[in-house]
């Protein structure tokens, strides 16, 4: 699975190497039909689809699926659809939920909050807050 900034969303490019296939889950234009998507992501899909042929061939040598002439899925979620500022979210509700059918969870808001809390707080984490939630934070005009 690789997310990735594609013009100015998110989207989830998944390989399934058991089916040889390709899935895309774009939560902005997933409704917009098969044609538009390809449009929006056939380029990207390609370099990635190429450069992960390449680090197989490097890496592992014994794993002997041919990845040539994969089909891609579009998947769509019926009633799903995301605005870029939340596409990352999306996404990454994507990544943790796609089984290779389907998702196995609905996208809820209760379920947005929780993933957004569980990243915000993921040990390690560096970010800065933007600076008007930090000045509210520490009380200071």
């Amino acid at each position: 699975m690789v997310p990735m900034l594609v013009g100015w969303s998110w989207s989830l490019y998944v390989w399934d190497f058991k089916q040889s296939k390709l899935f895309v889950l774009d939560p902005v234009a997933m409704q917009h039909g098969e044609e538009r998507l390809r449009d929006i992501h056939s380029n990207v899909l390609i370099r990635l689809h190429a450069a992960l042929t390449r680090c197989k061939e490097f890496y592992f040598l014994s794993l002997h699926t041919p990845m040539l002439d994969w089909p891609t899925e579009f998947v769509v979620v019926e009633g799903a659809h995301g605005y870029c500022s939340n596409s990352g979210l999306y996404t990454m509700f994507y990544a943790r939920n796609f089984d290779g059918t389907t998702l196995t969870r609905l996208l809820t808001p209760e379920s947005c909050r929780n993933l957004l809390y569980q990243l915000l707080t993921t040990s390690g984490n560096m970010g800065l807050p933007p600076e008007p939630i930090a000045k509210a934070l520490s009380g200071t005009n």
